[in-house]
């Protein structure tokens, strides 16, 4: 059962996400979007006379730009200071490389690119979990950022940022003994209309799935990441929270409450629009940028 603490933290954390979607929607609202995905998927045509120009210039401009940021390959190398630093330096090249391959890094570039490219942005998630790397590509409708960003480049500036996943019942009481078992499944439709179950880029762009929304097999519920920066202190004047506070939580259960793991203090999240906008961080697609040349 919920304390009376967990729930005004709860509710706390709603009016946080309230916020960010009240911004959101006023300057990437949905049905935007869902155009900006037609005009990829080359839906729209001209009425009442033929077009000028006989192939999907969106995709075709789009996928060219994207091959273009990322398909080569960066060079990684870490050079040393000093000359008994150099063994070491040449240990640290390799182990950056290997975790380069392991997070898929290559591939992650490019889905963040390409979402961003038709939805106006996105990111890639830079932390660790049980030590190790974690990098994951995120979409523009799982990360929820404080309205007063108004640079994508400097997410950092906010006072907090929060991600959503979806996540099978089952690894939740795994990862969390005891609070993981109070979680409840949330009704999760999946489908062409809706995007993927897993929000992934690739699905919903390419346009699989039924038409019918249908309900997840798997219990699965979602879970929210909130990094805040909360200035608390304890009596002695030290900081509770010196890297931020981390909290992850469904709609109902606080599953854990601490800082920030991330030793550089900084949210663990980098945020890329494809074009500028002055006034947010959440960009302007390249469907929109050519919408009449498309519908010439």
């Amino acid at each position: 059962t919920s304390t009376k603490a967990e729930d005004r933290l709860l509710g706390y954390l709603k009016d946080l996400k309230d916020e960010s979607t009240d911004a959101k929607k006023k300057h990437a609202p949905d049905d935007e979007d869902k155009q900006s995905l037609e005009l990829y998927r080359g839906k729209y045509q001209p009425k009442g006379r033929d077009a000028y120009f006989s192939c999907d210039f969106v995709q075709a401009f789009i996928d060219r730009m994207v091959a273009q940021l990322t398909d080569n390959r960066p060079i990684l190398r870490i050079e040393h200071r000093k000359e008994k630093l150099k063994d070491t330096a040449k240990a640290l090249e390799k182990v950056m490389q290997g975790v380069w391959q392991e997070c898929d890094m290559q591939r992650q570039s490019f889905k963040m690119v390409h979402n961003a490219a038709v939805r106006r942005s996105a990111g890639i998630y830079t932390g660790y979990d049980s030590k190790d790397p974690y990098l994951e590509m995120l979409t523009k409708d799982q990360v929820w950022i404080d309205p007063q960003v108004q640079e994508a480049a400097l997410l950092d500036k906010g006072e907090y940022v929060i991600i959503e996943r979806c996540k099978p019942l089952d690894e939740l009481k795994k990862r969390f003994p005891g609070r993981g078992a109070l979680v409840k499944a949330d009704d999760i439709k999946y489908g062409k209309d809706k995007g993927s179950l897993v929000k992934s880029p690739i699905t919903s762009l390419m346009g699989f799935g039924s038409k019918k929304l249908e309900t997840s097999v798997i219990p699965r519920a979602y879970v929210s990441e909130a990094l805040i920066k909360d200035r608390q202190c304890q009596a002695d004047g030290k900081e509770l929270f010196p890297y931020g506070r981390r909290i992850l939580y469904t709609k109902d259960v606080v599953l854990w409450d601490g800082p920030i793991p991330f030793w550089d203090g900084v949210f663990p999240l980098d945020w890329f629009d494809w074009s500028v906008d002055p006034e947010h961080p959440w960009g302007i697609s390249a469907p929109m940028q050519m919408k009449r040349l498309q519908l010439a």
